[in-house]
């Protein structure tokens, strides 16, 4: 420790000794006031969430909030992982971040967290230069603790690379990188299992599991149509049998109706065929069991040629919502001015 940091250390340690002094209210206790959550999210309390989570992620990504690469999925889970935080979305969307299928979290939201849930906690900055940052952390109830953070380590790494971060602003990298390490080892109960910064998790990369078997067929087993068979089958139909002619292919016009459907999403939101499969097999699904008042699976001979004529006429009217969705949205001439973006 420099000289000329052992005052600042020297105050913060006397004021951690006075905050723990008898008569005063015990900053230990109020630690334990403010835990991260007082119990995970119940499947009741996410379920109500996500409808608006899913709205709040559309709005952010048309506002281009969530990044140039970012999708709604993406945007969501970010909210999602702010919302078990305790944070609003504006604030998640600025620091959480998925890389490699796993959440980081900025290292200045790190800071921001511990000075917020740790009452009386201190931060000293020791040294902070290109090369090396050391800082000094106390918080009630713990032992204080000293991190460093060298620019070799990161050379090491092979990180400075020219026109990098590393080789612009090396003295920010250094501090963000140490304070991110302090903030795992001294008060992950705060990081809500969000340890890594974004570039820590880049540079982590994916994780590398064992490649699995490959199935092998066993001959005796049925072979059961693909869904591409089932959709090029021809499917007999009451009206069919009744005219006496051949069957129309509801697997054909089952997938033109999802094809109109998902031009209508694409003219609203031009990123949206950019979506997961999962996640928009699961706005299909919603908006056709909604026209049909009834669910219905996504398969041929779940749906009759009525069906079709119902969702198609629904179609018609340009309108690619579930119609419990409808309601919500502002008539074309009550619709706000754009707002810029």
């Amino acid at each position: 420790m420099s000289e000329a940091a052992k005052p600042a250390v020297d105050q913060a340690a006397e004021e951690l000794e006075q905050a723990l002094a008898p008569g005063n209210v015990s900053p230990v206790a109020e630690f334990m006031d403010r835990p991260l959550r007082t119990h995970a999210p119940s499947p009741n309390e996410i379920a109500g969430s996500m409808k608006a989570m899913w709205d709040q992620a559309n709005w952010l990504a048309q506002a281009g909030l969530g990044g140039s690469r970012a999708n709604v999925a993406e945007i969501a889970c970010r909210i999602m992982q702010g919302f078990e935080l305790g944070e609003g979305p504006m604030w998640s969307i600025r620091h959480i971040y998925v890389v490699f299928g796993r959440t980081g979290m900025s290292a200045e939201a790190m800071r921001a967290r511990f000075f917020a849930r740790c009452p009386h906690g201190k931060l000293v900055t020791l040294e902070s230069t290109a090369e090396r940052c050391e800082v000094w952390a106390s918080r009630p109830g713990q032992e204080p603790t000293t991190e460093v953070f060298e620019i070799k380590e990161a050379r090491a790494a092979g990180l400075v690379k020219k026109d990098s971060n590393w080789d612009k602003w090396p003295k920010d990298m250094c501090y963000a990188r140490c304070t991110a390490r302090l903030a795992r080892r001294y008060w992950p109960h705060v990081l809500g299992g969000c340890g890594y910064t974004p570039e820590e998790l880049e540079e982590i990369g994916p994780d590398v599991a064992e490649p699995s078997p490959a199935p092998v067929a066993d001959a005796t087993a049925p072979q059961l149509p693909t869904r591409r068979e089932q959709n090029a089958a021809t499917l007999p139909t009451q009206e069919a049998k009744a005219n006496g002619g051949p069957a129309p292919d509801i697997g054909k016009l089952l997938i033109g109706v999802r094809d109109r459907w998902m031009a209508l999403k694409t003219a609203i939101n031009p990123d949206y065929p950019k979506q997961l499969a999962q996640v928009k097999k699961a706005d299909f699904q919603e908006y056709v069991d909604g026209v049909l008042g009834r669910q219905i699976e996504l398969k041929p001979d779940a749906w009759t040629m009525a069906d079709i004529e119902v969702v198609s006429k629904d179609l018609d009217n340009e309108n690619p919502l579930p119609p419990s969705m409808r309601n919500a949205m502002p008539a074309p001439e009550e619709a706000e001015e754009p707002m810029g973006f």
